[in-house]
């Protein structure tokens, strides 16, 4: 199986667990319905965005497991108020995002800290192939 084709796996069932956690949860049921779609539109759009906008500037952060850091961080900067991103609604859910995730437990955690780990790494592979 291809770098790719692992890596959008993982990205599914990265959304599929987190809705397992938060199963009522429609911005979550919306956000995997879009990215299921993206991926058969575009495959390499997500991992390649995924490597500039996570793993470039976040690498050291997600290889320590730094969950804390993320929830604490202020996206603002990342954003910007560029219409280009919509940014109010990015910012938005990544608040929501922030929220949900103060309310999961340490295993639930764990895991997110896993997949995002596997998701940068198969970034770099990707990239550097």
């Amino acid at each position: 199986m291809s770098i790719l084709k692992v890596f959008n796996s993982q990205f599914n069932e990265f959304i599929s667990d987190i809705l397992i956690v938060f199963p009522n949860d429609t911005n979550i049921k919306t956000a995997k319905f879009y990215v299921q779609k993206l991926m058969l539109v575009n495959p390499a759009l997500l991992i390649k965005t995924w490597y500039e906008s996570v793993t470039i500037p976040y690498s050291k952060e997600i290889d320590g497991g730094d969950f804390r850091f993320f929830l604490s961080k202020n996206y603002q900067d990342d954003i910007g108020n560029s219409d280009d991103y919509n940014s109010e609604n990015v910012l938005g859910a990544i608040q929501l995002i922030k929220t949900k995730a103060q309310q999961m437990s340490k295993e639930n955690t764990e895991k997110i800290i896993k997949y995002i780990q596997n998701l940068t790494k198969l970034s770099i592979m990707y990239i550097r192939k």
